[in-house]
Formats: C-alpha cells, sequence, structure tokens
C-alpha cells in the first residue's frame, strides 16, 4: 500500500507539470500525503494529456475515511473504482515513494527518471457548490525489490505508455508494465539528497 510520495519540484519535468498548474495552484510537493492535492496527468475532451490537481483519495463509506488506493487486478471489478477506471484515468508522476516494514520502518524507493503511476479519479459536487476532483492510487503486487519490505507496490506505467493507457480501456486492462529500476534505502533526515533525477524532456 503507498501510502506516501514524494514529489520534488528539484527535477525539471516535474517542476514543468507543477507550473502548468498556475501561480494559484495548491498542489503538494515535497512529501505528499493522502486527503491534499496532488498534481495528476489525464486526458481533456480532445484526448489531449493535461495536467491537473486533484485531491488523492475518493471519500470513502464512512464520515472522514478516504479511499487512497485500488488494487490493479481487481479495479474492473470494484463498485469504488470500476466507472473511474472505465472513464477517467489519471497519472501520478512522482520522485519517489515509500513503504513500510513489518516492524513500522519506512524506506524510500526512488529510480534514475521520473516515475509515473497508474490511477482514476471521480468528480464530486461539493457542498460550495463548487466540485472536486478526487483520485485513487493503484498498486500492484510488489517486485523483489520492494518485495523485500510490503507485498504491494505502485502500479507503474512507462513514459511511452502513458497516452495510450490514459486513453484506451482494453489497452489500460490489459496493461502489465514492469517497475523500473528501483534503487531501495531506509529513511534519514538527509534522504531527499539521495535522490536522483533526470530531464526526460
Amino acid at each position: 500500500m503507498c501510502g506516501r510520495y514524494e514529489y520534488q519540484l528539484k527535477d525539471p519535468l516535474l517542476a514543468h507539470f507543477y507550473k502548468k498548474l498556475g501561480q494559484e495552484s495548491t498542489a503538494a510537493t515535497g512529501t505528499v500525503y493522502p486527503g491534499q492535492e496532488a498534481v495528476c496527468l489525464g486526458l481533456d475532451p480532445k484526448a489531449k494529456v493535461r495536467v491537473a490537481s486533484m485531491r488523492w483519495g475518493f471519500d470513502g463509506f464512512k464520515k472522514k475515511q478516504l479511499l487512497i488506493n485500488a488494487r490493479s487486478e481487481s479495479i474492473n471489478d470494484k463498485l469504488a473504482f470500476a466507472q473511474a477506471f472505465r472513464y477517467r484515468r489519471c497519472i501520478f508522476p512522482m520522485s519517489a515513494f515509500y513503504e513500510w516494514s513489518a516492524d513500522k520502518t519506512r524506506f524510500l524507493f526512488s529510480a534514475s527518471e521520473v516515475l509515473f503511476v497508474g490511477g482514476c479519479y471521480q468528480v464530486l459536487p461539493q457542498a460550495d457548490g463548487q466540485s472536486q476532483a478526487q483520485a485513487v492510487l493503484m498498486t500492484q503486487a510488489a517486485d523483489q525489490v520492494v518485495g523485500r519490505v510490503h507485498q504491494r507496490m505502485p502500479y507503474f506505467i512507462h513514459k511511452e505508455d502513458l497516452r495510450p493507457w490514459l486513453n484506451d480501456w482494453a489497452y489500460a486492462s490489459n496493461y502489465r508494465g514492469q517497475a523500473p529500476e528501483l534503487a531501495m534505502q531506509k529513511d534519514s533526515p538527509d534522504r531527499l539528497s539521495h535522490l536522483v533525477t533526470l530531464d526526460l524532456e
């Protein structure tokens, strides 16, 4: 289960996405937590990839409950997520993500490139008359690296597959993208100095 991730503006591509949101953006940077506004990628009505700010987490079934993750293996079968995944897929770009071991030790996982993680979103009316986009982050079974700490990890989408994954439900439903080569380190106060970034443009 992915419950925290990093969005570092040191990376030129992540800074580029953030700038697209405009000066009034309230999207989180640094360590991103459930319930915060997150930078996401999605398709507009003309099937062009756009940057948007979405709250990380669907409203849950109980008051103040947030649904933050959806299993990729069963997302089409879950009432809470099936319609959103079919019609409203999105991408969470990030620098790195965290997982916790059984003894509550936190580990940071990063790569030599921006990570793109699949998700889906819904748009709900709010009490103030405005609408709010809410997104969940998808997970998959952990690979050998992450599996040393936790049995689940984010559901990665390769950069070259972003557009077809966003645009085609059948393609997305059958997608089996492999995780990038991940580096694992035990969390420490100076962890951000070790993050490796790469300008992908």
